[in-house]
C-alpha cells in the first residue's frame, strides 16, 4: 500500500461558535433552489494525499446523530440536534474503546439521561469520543423563539423546530464541512418513528434538485442505539449541548458543564474537532421577514 498522509486544514477551533451562526442561511422548504453559477463549496474535511503522485484521494465519510429536547414535552426549552462524522477506521477504532467501558462499567449501551450524574462514567466515554472521532457538529434552537414564527412558516417547515435543527446540521455538513474532493456521507439517526419520514423526504427533495447533494450523500437511515455505539455518542453529545444552550437561553448555571470542558480539553491525544451553536433570535426574525416577503431561505447563495 502506498504511504499517504492526512492533509487536515486547521480551520475550525474545537467547540466555538460557529462562524456568523446569527446570519445562517440554509434551505428550508421542501423546493431546493438552485446554487448559483460559480459557487464554490469550502473544503473543510480532511482527505488523504498520495506521497507518490500528489493525488487527493476522496473519503468516506459516516454520520452518526441524535436530538434532545422534544418540543411538545413541558419544561423542554431547547431542542437540539447533534452528531459526529468520521471515516469508518474511526469509528473502528471508537468502538473497541467504547465498548471497553461498556464493559468496565457494566453497561450493555450507554444512555445520557440515565447516567449523566455518574461522573467518572461520564467522562470516561468524553474520552474515548476525544480520543477517536475526527467531527461533531451541534445546533440549537430555543422552542419559544420557534413559536414566534408565522404560523405558516412554522408548517412549512414541519411544525417543530426538531426539523429546522436538522435541515441546520446537513446543510452545514454539505456546504463546510464534507468538501467537494469527491466526498461521500451516509447519515445514520437514532431510531424516531415521529420525525423520521418528514426528514427522509426532505433529504429525497434535495438529492433530487441539487446534483453536489446527489453526488455526496449515499445514505439516510436510522438505527437502535443500543446496537449503534456511535448514535450513544450522539446521545451524550446532545445532551450535553442541550444543557449549554439552556444555560445560555435561561442564563442559568449548567451542571453539566464539567462534560463540556472534557470534551473541550487540549491534550496530546485528542482528535476531535467539534461546533457548537444556538439559532439567535435574528436569525429567526430575518427568517420569518424572508418568509413574509415571498423569498426562501437558501443555504446556497450566502455562505455562513
Amino acid at each position: 500500500m502506498k504511504n499517504s498522509r492526512r492533509v487536515r486544514p486547521e480551520l475550525f477551533s474545537a467547540g466555538t461558535l460557529l462562524p456568523g451562526l446569527q446570519r445562517w442561511h440554509f434551505l428550508l422548504v421542501a423546493s431546493v433552489p438552485q446554487r448559483r453559477k460559480g459557487f464554490r463549496f469550502k473544503m473543510l474535511w480532511p482527505v488523504l494525499e498520495d506521497e507518490d503522485e500528489g493525488q487527493f484521494m476522496a473519503a468516506l465519510i459516516n454520520g452518526y446523530f441524535d436530538e434532545s429536547g422534544k418540543a411538545h414535552q413541558e419544561g423542554i426549552g431547547t431542542v437540539v440536534f447533534s452528531g459526529f462524522v468520521s471515516k469508518p477506521r474511526s469509528w473502528k477504532d471508537f468502538d473497541e474503546h467504547w465498548d471497553f467501558f461498556l464493559t468496565k462499567h457494566h453497561l450493555k449501551a450507554f444512555h445520557f439521561s440515565e447516567h449523566k450524574r455518574n461522573r467518572a462514567m461520564v467522562l470516561d466515554f468524553v474520552s474515548v469520543m476525544n480520543q477517536n472521532i475526527e467531527f461533531g457538529i451541534s445546533v440549537g434552537v430555543e422552542v419559544r423563539l420557534f413559536n414566534t414564527l408565522p404560523e405558516d412558516l412554522k408548517i412549512a417547515l414541519g411544525g417543530d423546530p426538531h426539523y429546522l435543527v436538522f435541515k441546520a446540521v446537513v446543510s452545514t455538513l454539505l456546504l463546510h464541512v464534507v468538501g467537494k474532493q469527491g466526498n461521500r456521507m451516509t447519515i445514520t439517526c437514532d431510531e424516531d418513528e415521529d420525525t423520521f419520514p418528514a426528514c427522509y423526504d426532505w433529504y429525497r427533495k434535495l438529492k433530487g434538485t441539487d446534483s453536489f447533494a446527489r453526488r455526496t450523500l449515499v445514505s439516510f437511515a436510522t438505527a437502535d442505539d443500543k446496537a449503534f455505539s456511535p448514535l450513544q455518542a450522539s446521545d451524550l453529545f446532545a445532551g450535553i449541548s442541550r444543557a449549554e444552550a439552556d444555560s445560555k437561553s435561561l442564563e442559568s448555571v449548567n451542571e453539566m458543564q464539567v462534560y463540556l470542558n472534557a470534551l473541550n480539553a487540549d491534550g496530546s491525544t485528542r482528535h476531535l474537532n467539534f461546533q457548537t451553536g444556538l439559532l439567535r433570535e435574528d436569525t429567526l426574525n430575518w427568517l420569518a421577514g424572508e418568509w413574509q416577503a415571498g423569498r426562501q431561505a437558501d443555504l446556497w447563495e450566502r455562505p455562513i
